[in-house]
């Protein structure tokens, strides 16, 4: 019998772009048409501290035939050696900016050129 698929081991690149690994949540139910959800915090936690050149990216569509919208990325660079981050509080300014909606999907991008961080949960509330 012949094998008709491998992982490559010695490239994991190629299937990771511009050094990011990444995965997309089912698409949950969060609201009704007359009572749509509008989420106002977000916050992610990791296994580790960020490490130099790691981040995590935070994606959403509303709707299957929609492309991804980027929420933010934040990288070491600019939040430094944090475990978790709960953007609407540390940072004051920030807005998830996710529309009020039915239904909701994420991609979650884990950016890394050498190492990769190790994502624990994202929640929204």
């Amino acid at each position: 019998m012949a094998i008709t698929y491998s992982i490559d081991k010695t490239n994991p690149s190629v299937y990771t772009p511009n050094g990011s690994a990444f995965f997309i949540t089912p698409f949950y139910a969060v609201g009704t048409n007359k009572q749509p959800r509008k989420f106002t915090e977000l916050e992610f936690q990791l296994v580790k501290p960020l490490r130099t050149d790691e981040g995590v990216g935070i994606c959403y569509r509303v709707d299957l035939t929609a492309g991804f919208t980027l929420l933010r990325e934040w990288k070491y660079e600019d939040i430094g050696a944090v475990i978790s981050m709960n953007p609407i509080f540390t940072r004051g300014t920030v807005s998830i900016d996710i529309p009020s909606c039915e239904n909701l999907q994420l991609k979650i991008a884990l950016i890394g050129n050498n190492t990769t961080p190790e994502l624990r949960t994202v929640i929204l509330r």
